[in-house]
């Protein structure tokens, strides 16, 4: 007992005695003053900018603290890149032959302001400018002074309540902040040639603020040398939405799954985020395509250079349980969508209708669309109107129109105000979407109104649209010109009122329909000549005679 107890304070005491010796060693040459004088001037002369650090603390187990490092402004006012505290983690063997070995880096509350002035100018641009004129010039000579050889190998990088800042002087781009923690691991050579590399991303906040709209995002990163996995919560002026997802092959032709789910939206808020942005491009030339029954086909047409070098792929699913659109209310929103070549499918798209603050509706739409977008080339809306096909099915079980243009125009016309505001307890409608246009084919019903509309709504309000309309023998009543609606009598006593509706949706002009006016006029006038000529030949039969024109023109 007494040997092993000799042999173990002999091991212990030796090991003492290697550490000591190894923190000596490592004190005396890794100094703060000599390793400020061997990291100071590499960066500067790598970035052209001043370099500070306020002190560097070395251990055996700890390694290297460098506190308070600062990379300066071009003009040196202020701080471009700082960082509260960066921890290197180095071999102790490489030591022995005075040789600095990094392999483990943790970064303590970094901190980076990104800035573009009113000319368009990033602070980071001479960074760039410098790194890559010290890449073509001749190498660097070693620091003198007592300096030793120094690399990095770290494959572990660890950074800990990151901060990114970007503002714009020309308010063309938006104003961007975040907060993350990220663990990477980096890898070099092997199969794949450069470096590589995989890790998470924890992202605390990402504020983007453009114009009057600001969004806030959360959520996880995940990445590896080929795909990108992420998990994000966004909010958009009190909006909330989540996306879930994957990039695949990112770095060559991106595959994109995103599937996007939210439990209630304002769509006209989500809209304006697009709006100041500007466009100088010209508008793409329509895009024409047969959409055969029940689907919506793209055409079959050359695409330019741009087009064919585009790699990028998307796919997925939208999903939204409730959401408001200009006063009117949808639920169960379900789109899966596929993009690739500059051309979108939505396939199938569904809703359910759930009130409206203008027009009441309850029922449900069904249909496909497509339409074509490229980025950099012009407008995205302008893209989407040109080229959108299209075709959509409405079933609808109440339909309780409360404000309208249209139909206040319809009641003035008509003189009954019973149509100003009037309600259907069936409704059915095939909507087909080409040219900028809505080609709309419809019916109406209810007991006392029925309207039977066909033509189109323009992207741009534009209406060209011809309406039947019939109403009941009550309703027909309250009209003023009774004579004129004797003509327009069906046989099941309703009267039928032809309309042609031009304008737009916020000026409707509406007017008769001239043939089918002529039509019903002379099916009246042939019906009543009919009926008095067999009157006539009843009376005749009871020995009295009388003109059968006469009393129908009012004479």
């Amino acid at each position: 007992m007494k040997k092993l107890l000799i042999i173990a304070g002999t091991i212990i005491g030796f090991i003492v005695v290697v550490l000591i010796g190894l923190t000596l060693f490592v004190k005396s040459y890794l100094q703060s003053d000599k390793l400020k004088a061997l990291i100071i001037p590499k960066v500067e002369q790598a970035t052209g900018r001043k370099v500070a650090i306020d002190a560097i603390n070395v251990s055996i187990f700890s390694g290297i603290s460098v506190q308070g490092l600062h990379l300066k402004e071009k003009d040196g006012s202020k701080d471009f890149v700082a960082a509260r505290e960066f921890v290197l983690k180095y071999d102790l063997l490489p030591l022995l032959s005075k040789n600095l070995v990094i392999n483990t880096i943790q970064v303590v509350d970094p901190a980076v302001n990104i800035s573009r002035n009113e000319n368009g100018v990033f602070s980071y641009e001479d960074v760039v400018e410098h790194l890559k004129s010290g890449q073509k010039g001749e190498e660097p000579k070693p620091a003198t002074g007592g300096g030793m050889p120094f690399s990095v190998s770290a494959d572990k990088i660890g950074i800990t309540n990151a901060k990114i800042d970007f503002t714009d002087a020309k308010k063309e781009l938006p104003n961007i902040a975040t907060v993350a923690d990220a663990e990477l691991k980096v890898a070099a050579g092997g199969a794949a040639p450069g470096l590589s590399f995989s890790g998470k991303v924890n992202i605390k906040s990402l504020d983007v603020v453009l114009g009057a709209i600001a969004t806030r995002t959360s959520g996880t990163i995940e990445a590896d040398p080929e795909n990108v996995t992420y998990a994000l919560t966004t909010v958009v002026s009190g909006e909330s939405f989540e996306t879930k997802g994957s990039v695949k092959n990112y770095s060559k032709a991106p595959e994109i799954h995103l599937d996007l789910y939210s439990k209630q939206l304002d769509l006209v808020k989500l809209m304006a985020l697009g709006g100041n942005a500007k466009h100088e491009e010209a508008r793409p030339a329509p895009v024409h395509a047969k959409a055969l029954p029940g689907k919506a086909k793209p055409a079959e047409e050359k695409k330019t250079a741009e087009e064919k070098n585009m790699d990028i792929k998307a796919a997925g699913e939208i999903k939204v349980d409730t959401a408001t659109y200009e006063g009117n209310t949808l639920k169960n929103f379900v789109m899966k969508y596929r993009y690739s070549g500059g051309v979108m499918t939505a396939d199938p798209v569904s809703m359910n209708f759930a009130g409206g603050d203008k027009v009441d509706l309850a029922g449900t739409m069904k249909g496909d669309m497509i339409f074509h977008y490229v980025p950099g080339k012009g407008d995205a809306s302008e893209q989407i109107k040109n080229s959108a096909l299209g075709k959509m099915v409405v079933d609808l079980s109440k339909v309780v129109v409360k404000e309208s243009k249209v139909t206040d125009a319809v009641a003035r016309f008509t003189g009954l105000d019973d149509l100003k505001q009037p309600s259907f307890d069936k409704g059915h409608f095939d909507i087909n979407i080409k040219d900028r246009k809505m080609l709309i084919e419809g019916q109406l019903t209810s007991p006392r109104v029925k309207a039977t509309p066909t033509g189109s709504v323009g992207f741009d309000k534009a209406i060209d649209m011809l309406a039947d309309i019939e109403v009941s023998p009550d309703t027909a009543s309250k009209m003023k010109v009774s004579g004129f609606t004797g003509f327009m009598a069906g046989k099941d006593g309703w009267t039928l009122i032809p309309l042609k509706i031009t304008g737009t949706t916020d000026k409707p002009s509406v007017g008769v329909n001239q043939a089918v006016l002529k039509q019903q006029l002379k099916k009246g006038i042939e019906g009543e000549i009919e009926k008095r000529f067999l009157k006539s030949d009843s009376q005749q039969k009871d020995g009295k005679s009388e003109n059968p024109l006469k009393g129908l023109f009012g004479k």
